[in-house]
């Protein structure tokens, strides 16, 4: 197609469009002009509508600073309302505590004192307690008294004196029943603490006459308390077991030596009391033929005295309104005089006698129940167990002392067999009695550890009266034995000085095996120790008779040693150490002979043979 034609044929029809265009637009006038005469009218209405909002929105500006105003007078009022009710209430009280109602002081001064009273009194206390910390009133840094209290404080202390006064006598008459005759004193006591609130009135109102109930209280019950113990230790006093005498000690001149057993230190079961101490109950005076350790009587007197004290104690911390530790420094007097009484009851008791385990069982008693007071909380009751560990250490030492003296001294004694001593059994029922009781004082350590040495050195003294050292040695370890043995017997554990019996033991026994074996394979032990120093010959000589002999010798080592030793186990250990120790000297043996006498090794028993009749 020619291009010209083209784009006049596109040009006509561009022509014929903007004519149609044209067309339409005339066509559409009418609906034109209507649609802005619409807009416009919309216009204008929404116009009006933001004139409206924005007087609207002044509106609520205006509301809302009438509210916070609102809100602000409501929060003054209530404030105010607070205020007038708080004053209000002060004002009432102020006037309900500086009026006193007629009826208020009639009860109070005419009424006759009963558990009703106490309603009056504790309005009374009330009235005076305000008045001292509430009724003045503060203005430029001074303490003003309203006129309306001037009036009334006069009053109000003449009432509280004359309250005083009934409340006083009426205390002071219950007290006063405290030291009547036969007197129920749990009845008494729970009378009494329904007026409990008395004291405490006159506490806060009249310090003096508080102060003068109190030592008349102490007074009563100090003389109560030491009658009663007074009586109770006359009576326990007389029902005093005591089987021991100056003799009872491991060794004296006087006594006789050949006792095994000193009857003053059998312990039995005394020692049991430590486990039962506050179950046990105090002893009366119901069986009058029966009689009592000198522990068991301490213990006795000390749970009466507690059980005394702790009843006393919680009443008079309840009735006078006191904490624990304010109980000593207003009523640590109630108990001196029956301390004093208890205390000279058994220091007497103890300085009279010779019985060592009771009175270390009362130290222990007295320890356990110190212990026991403390975490009670009373402690008033510690000077009285310290004094009691003065009266009772000084003579358990000296008892201690003596028993340790006597063995020192003791130069009279004699040995005459390779047996035990009855130094070492005397010796020995001490100690494991001792021990069973297990004190943990360091003081009495010390002195176990004396009686150890002086132990030792006795048996060392006494050994030497045998002419043989085998002999002696065996007597050492008969009497060694005996106290290790008793000792496993009793279940009981070796305190660190007597452990090292143990190891003195061993080395005893490690000496008599090597006198043994050399007794008995004297040339045999001979060339083991010397080799260098023994000929072909001689070697040759000591292995023919050891094939010959040497099982007599094995035979002959367990009849001497069932001879020389006393205890069973003992024997069968020893005997067991010497067999031991002869395979080990025999194996020496047998290397010297294979290493420096090759041709004589076919003379050697055999070890194997040797152990074997060892263990038939």
């Amino acid at each position: 197609m020619d291009l010209r034609e083209y784009s006049e044929s596109i040009l006509t029809n561009l022509k014929n469009c903007e004519d149609e265009n044209m067309a339409e637009i005339l066509n559409q006038q009418e609906d034109l002009a209507h649609l802005y005469m619409e807009m416009s009218a919309s216009g204008n209405i929404l116009l009006n509508i933001e004139e409206m909002l924005t007087k609207f929105e002044s509106g609520l500006g205006n509301i809302s600073s009438e509210i916070k105003s609102l809100q602000s007078q409501t929060l003054n009022l209530s404030v105010q309302m607070n205020n007038r009710k708080d004053l209000d209430n002060k004002l009432k009280h102020y006037v309900s505590q500086v009026m006193i109602a007629p009826e208020l002081t009639n009860k109070l001064l005419y009424s006759e004192i009963d558990e009703g009273y106490i309603i009056f009194v504790n309005q009374l206390k009330e009235k005076l307690k305000y008045i001292k910390f509430q009724g003045k009133i503060r203005y430029q840094d001074q303490e003003i008294i309203p006129p309306s209290m001037k009036d009334i404080i006069p009053v109000l202390r003449n009432i509280s004196d004359k309250v005083t006064w009934k409340i006083k006598n009426f205390i002071w008459n219950f007290i006063l029943s405290i030291v009547k005759p036969r007197i129920n004193m749990t009845l008494l006591q729970e009378s009494m603490l329904k007026y409990k609130d008395f004291l405490q009135f006159l506490r806060e109102n009249s310090q003096e006459n508080y102060v003068e109930l109190c030592m008349k209280y102490t007074e009563a019950m100090s003389s109560v308390n030491f009658s009663y113990f007074k009586a109770y230790m006359a009576g326990i006093k007389k029902k005093i077991k005591d089987d021991s005498t100056k003799l009872d000690v491991i060794i004296s001149e006087i006594s006789d030596h050949s006792l095994w057993k000193v009857r003053g230190f059998e312990l039995n079961n005394r020692h049991s009391i430590i486990d039962s101490l506050e179950t046990l109950e105090p002893i009366t005076s119901d069986n009058k033929k029966e009689s009592f350790y000198i522990e068991r009587l301490f213990q006795s007197a000390c749970i009466s005295l507690m059980s005394s004290f702790q009843e006393s104690f919680a009443f008079t911390l309840d009735f006078f309104g006191l904490k624990p530790e304010q109980y000593n420094p207003i009523f640590g007097d109630i108990y001196i005089q029956t301390f004093q009484n208890i205390i000279d009851t058994f220091a007497l008791l103890f300085s009279n006698t010779y019985d060592v385990l009771g009175l270390l069982l009362v130290l222990r008693i007295n320890s356990a129940l110190e212990y026991t007071i403390e975490k009670k909380n009373m402690t008033a009751l510690l000077s009285f167990f310290e004094r009691v560990r003065m009266i009772c250490w000084p003579r358990l030492q000296f008892l201690l002392d003596t028993n340790l003296r006597e063995m020192e001294k003791a130069y009279y004694l004699r040995a005459t067999d390779i047996t035990l001593h009855p130094l070492t059994s005397r010796f020995t029922q001490f100690i494991v009695s001792l021990h069973k009781i297990s004190p943990t004082d360091d003081m009495f350590r010390q002195r176990l550890a004396l009686f150890k040495r002086a132990l030792m050195h006795s048996l060392t003294r006494l050994s030497q009266d045998i002419s043989d050292e085998k002999n002696r040695t065996v007597f050492l370890i008969n009497n060694l034995d005996y106290l290790i043995t008793e000792f496993n017997d009793q279940g009981l554990v070796l305190s660190d000085d007597f452990l090292q019996l143990e190891g003195d033991l061993n080395n005893l026994i490690e000496i008599f095996l090597k006198m043994q074996l050399k007794e008995v394979f004297g040339a045999l032990m001979g060339i083991i120790e010397n080799p260098e120093k023994a000929s072909p010959e001689d070697v040759e000589t000591v292995l023919k008779d050891f094939n010959i002999n040497w099982k007599k010798g094995i035979h002959l080592l367990e009849v001497i040693e069932k001879d020389l030793f006393t205890g069973k186990e003992i024997q069968k250990d020893i005997l067991r150490r010497t067999y031991t120790t002869f395979l080990m000297d025999y194996n020496d043996f047998v290397e010297i002979i294979k290493r420096s006498y090759l041709h004589l090794s076919n003379l050697l028993v055999s070890a194997r043979g040797i152990m074997a009749e060892t263990q038939r």
